[in-house]
């Protein structure tokens, strides 16, 4: 019993945490439509690989190593005759297209084929110039597409709930017994 609160107390503080992250990435994608743009150019585009070990499967000896692809495209824009360079596409997403810590979670999603990562850098070539939304607050802060990937922000929004669950269900068993 004893042990409970201290958990309840852990559960609550992590929750509290990760729902002020969902908060703001929730804001930033919602926002992100009002942003103003300015024009830009991109300066290098390219389709990057990792490996990615998995372990022994099914209690095997031979390891499995998974190829994980992932476009990487770097632009520059001005804003109050500033100088910025950035490399996210888009807000909610992939954790290679330089998102926030969020946007990790969302990797789960199975955007680590070739041929998806070929086509954003398909659409985005070298000396392009491309209309580039930048945070008004914070112009470091920029993406080429505004709004986010929608299974991004509602799986970070189902990782942020989860420890309020916890909570409960600890709260419940405080009540009960």
């Amino acid at each position: 019993m004893e042990i409970l609160i201290p958990l309840v107390i852990i559960f609550g503080m992590l929750g509290g945490i990760t729902s002020v992250r969902f908060y703001f990435l929730y804001n930033n994608v919602k926002n992100s439509h009002q942003w103003p743009s300015i024009n830009g150019k991109i300066l290098s585009s390219e389709v990057n690989q990792e490996r990615e070990f998995t372990g022994n499967t099914k209690g095997s000896r031979i390891s499995e190593t998974r190829i994980k692809f992932y476009p990487i495209i770097k632009y520059s824009y001005i804003v109050a005759e500033r100088d910025y360079q950035s490399e996210r596409i888009t807000l909610g997403a992939h954790p290679r297209i330089r998102g926030t810590i969020m946007d990790i979670i969302s990797s789960i999603s199975s955007n680590s084929k070739l041929e998806w990562a070929q086509k954003i850098v398909d659409k985005y070539p070298i000396g392009a110039d491309v209309k580039v939304f930048y945070d008004p607050n914070s112009p470091k802060e920029a993406i080429l597409e505004p709004g986010g990937r929608n299974f991004g922000v509602i799986f970070s929004g189902l990782i942020a709930a989860w420890p309020w669950l916890i909570v409960l269900v600890l709260l419940l068993f405080l009540f009960i017994s």
